[in-house]
């Protein structure tokens, strides 16, 4: 395999262990510093230097005349093992529907090339690709289509193109999926793929792009999501998406006979490896809770489950070992904050409406607050509309004598019913249809929540939920963090979804070194940079435009020359590549020892609950 010369000159130099568990392919590029994060947004592509806090480059179009797409997905930083070749690969989030000649809208990744900062080539896939994973075991990009449930797959070697090789990764209904692959061998070429429309395991080998069979969970599970794997015991944790809150536990010490384990009711997320393999991490979106799992023995459930109240609806956690000894996961962590920071729903300093739940306003104050009310069918069943009132009831509105006047209170004027239909919408400015300016917005409300992982034992956990981030103190929480980073808007509604409802909302960032860089758009479009090893906010970097995905890179050719630290050294000193090509070279077999490590976890995907298909997100 070919090996990155700052990856092994890295692995000599650093003081901190190496990060051993990779869940999407470039994890491990992410404990090198020096590097810069690559922000994909609406304008393109924005570098940004944290140590600097600037940003140094920007890209808007492909060098063809075409501009790069506004909206993204998953990427990855890839490096060829049969070239000096570095890529950014990227999912794009919008349809091609051009001359390309397809029948229906397709979907696109994009490769960069890293040295010269342009767009190497577009490639077609399925419709709708959201995950992706960088196997460079195989040199190979995979990326999901959630149109056409197929595994997409491009080799490095050739970028123009995809294999005319999908893999089928449903039965009867295209869905929203992930992929759980190893590098060490353990699962001795096995991959997984979940989905969320329906109730089965896919099971396929990653050599030859050939299904295996389907484990069949609907005993337990509907359908599922996120999907993690411990290399401790051989176990896969499956998030099941639909119905009651569970983790599913399997037994994949025999990877192609899967057997089930376990159960654990009550325990819902986006499931992570921690990178010491030492635990299990899930991440509770909905219930604004993180989980950490200590794996069992091979075939028996897991036991030791700890639980902290996050609250803000946590997403994405990254990784930063902290030094310690004395704990069972020696890791600091960093949860990137979703909630919604709009006070046109708040009352009296408390969230009323957001994605989950913003319905059946009952008093003036809920109107006041953004939520909604919906109209009711036959069955007394709420519908997708709001409620609405004919001229016929402004008397009984004004009254008070109406069902719902305490609802619709600006019913009781003329001035507000619709001169075509004659009616009056009871919340009009509710959920998603409320203003949304900056100066709607009290940003200081998010960020992110950093903890200290080892200090969690049961002792030390949270039981009570809270109801303000102003609630993290040291009694109810005493190794957490909050680090006021900036907000970001509420995801959009789906075809599905009921009028003025809100979408899922995500919150992806990437380590780099000891920074993490997290997305916002309140109170401006900009990437928060967060020193994950003490806590603290290094510094806010306006963008043009709104940011979307963050991507790692790591120092390549000019960026910088390592140094025994770990850090970069200014131009003309430092190391020259001649002698860290014969320091690397002279301890060959010390940096194959270090890639053994690196290489020996397993993949999986990241943050959310679907219980559709129809938009895939992440994070």
């Amino acid at each position: 395999m070919k090996f990155s010369l700052a990856l092994a000159t890295f692995s000599l130099f650093s003081a901190s262990p190496l990060a051993t568990a990779v869940l999407y392919g470039d994890e491990q590029f992410g404990d090198i510093p020096g590097g810069r994060f690559w922000v994909f947004g609406g304008n393109g592509l924005s570098i940004v230097n944290p140590e600097t806090c600037a940003v140094e480059s920007t890209l808007s179009d492909d060098g063809n005349g075409n501009m790069l797409p506004a909206s993204w997905s998953d990427g990855v930083y890839m490096e060829s093992q049969f070239s000096d070749k570095k890529y950014v690969a990227i999912n794009s989030r919008v349809p091609v529907t051009d001359s390309h000649g397809e029948e229906a809208p397709a979907g696109e990744v994009l490769f960069f090339d890293v040295d010269e900062e342009k767009v190497a080539s577009r490639v077609l896939v399925g419709p709708r690709p959201v995950h992706s994973y960088g196997v460079y075991t195989h040199n190979e990009y995979w990326t999901h289509s959630d149109g056409d449930g197929y595994f997409y797959i491009i080799d490095l070697k050739s970028i123009d193109r995809h294999n005319s090789k999908p893999i089928q990764v449903h039965q009867d209904t295209p869905s929203h999926g992930k992929l759980m692959w190893d590098e060490d061998g353990a699962l001795q070429g096995t991959g997984y793929a979940t989905s969320t429309g329906e109730p089965f395991l896919f099971i396929f080998d990653m050599d030859t792009h050939e299904e295996i069979g389907k484990f069949d969970f609907s005993e337990w599970c509907n359908a599922s999501h996120s999907i993690g794997f411990s290399s401790v015991n051989k176990h896969l944790y499956i998030e099941c998406s639909r119905g009651a809150p569970t983790l599913l536990e399997l037994d994949v010490s025999t990877p192609r006979n899967p057997q089930y384990v376990e159960a654990h009711a009550g325990i819902t997320g986006s499931i992570y490896e921690t990178p010491d393999a030492s635990a299990i991490a899930v991440t509770d979106k909905g219930g604004s809770k993180f989980h950490l799992i200590e794996p069992g023995a091979t075939g028996e459930a897991a036991s030791s489950i700890y639980t902290v109240d996050v609250y803000g609806h946590p997403s994405t956690p990254v990784f930063f070992p902290n030094g310690r000894t004395d704990g069972k996961t020696n890791f600091n962590t960093c949860l990137s904050l979703t909630i919604n920071t709009n006070q046109r729903h708040y009352h009296k300093n408390k969230l009323m409406c957001s994605y989950y739940g913003c319905s059946q306003a009952a008093t003036q104050n809920d109107v006041d607050a953004g939520m909604c009310l919906y109209a009711l069918d036959a069955n007394g069943e709420q519908t997708n509309s709001l409620l609405s009132v004919g001229l016929t009831d402004i008397s009984d509105i004004a009254q008070g004598t109406h069902p719902n006047s305490k609802v619709c209170q600006r019913c009781a004027s003329e001035l507000n019913y619709n001169d075509e239909d004659g009616k009056c919408v009871c919340t009009p400015n509710c959920g998603s249809c409320a203003s949304d300016t900056p100066e709607d917005h009290n940003a200081d409300l998010s960020g992110a929540v950093c903890m200290d992982m080892s200090t969690m034992t049961p002792s030390r956990v949270s039981n009570r939920a809270l109801r303000s981030l102003k609630d993290i103190t040291p009694s109810s929480h005493p190794d957490s963090t909050f680090v006021a980073a900036g907000s970001v808007k509420q995801g959009s509604p789906y075809s599905y979804s009921a009028q003025c409802g809100f979408g899922r909302t995500y919150r992806s960032h990437k380590k780099g070194g000891k920074y993490t860089a997290l997305p916002s758009n309140f109170p401006t479009n900009s990437v928060s940079i967060i020193n994950v090893e003490d806590f603290s906010l290094k510094c806010t970097v306006e963008l043009d435009g709104t940011p979307g995905r963050v991507i790692y890179v790591p120092p390549t050719g000019s960026d910088s020359s390592m140094t025994a630290s770990g850090s970069t050294a200014p131009s003309g000193g430092g190391l020259s590549g001649g002698a860290i090509a014969g320091i690397v070279i002279g301890s060959l077999v010390v940096v194959l020892a270090s890639a053994i490590l690196i290489i020996n976890k397993s993949k999986n995907g990241k943050d959310e609950k679907y219980t559709e298909s129809a938009e895939g997100g992440v994070n």
